[in-house]
């Protein structure tokens, strides 16, 4: 039974079985024994292999982290894109939801003062350009950000029920 498995600089392996040094030539299961000293190539411990569960679990990782890379990027709307990071999207979140209750409350279309405000309602774009909206396109505005953290959980939901799944999972294609 192998105790440690360490690989040299110059690509050779050792093994250590029992505290005993051996050579290992890689695929090959039988072992030479190997004298080591101080003058050979320095050696460093190999990390064991991952199983495959294990692979699995961080390949499913690795699809997170670009959904939410992705998500929390910028989203297009109207002609525009719009930031949608956590903040951004508490904020789309909340805008949305007060225009809702204005159009409840009667708040027509194009009225840019639905919120109550004496200035027009206006959202900065990604680009740093200003876009008025009336309570009908705040709401809307809200939905598409959903409509695109939807996309995106369902969009890695897709990747990581791939079999294998694929080692380009960060391509555009995968992804709206």
């Amino acid at each position: 039974m192998m105790d440690i498995l360490y690989k040299r600089t110059d690509g050779t392996f050792v093994a250590t079985v029992n505290g005993d040094p051996y050579h290992v030539i890689p695929g090959d299961p039988l072992f030479e024994q190997a004298e080591i000293d101080g003058a050979d190539a320095p050696f460093e411990p190999v990390p064991p292999q991952p199983t495959v569960a294990e692979q699995l679990t961080q390949a499913r990782a690795a699809v997170n982290a670009e959904r939410d890379r992705r998500m929390t990027a910028t989203f297009a709307f109207a002609g525009k894109r719009y930031d949608c990071d956590t903040a951004s999207l508490a904020r789309i979140t909340g805008a949305a939801t007060l225009a809702g209750f204005a159009m409840g409350a009667g708040a027509e279309a194009d009225d840019l003062r639905w919120h109550g405000g004496k200035a027009d309602f206006t959202w900065i774009a990604a680009d740093n350009s200003l876009t008025t909206m009336d309570a009908q396109t705040c709401f809307a505005f809200g939905n598409a950000a959903a409509a695109n953290e939807s996309a995106h959980i369902f969009a890695a939901h897709a990747i990581k029920a791939m079999d294998p799944i694929p080692a380009d999972y960060t391509d555009d294609k995968y992804w709206p």
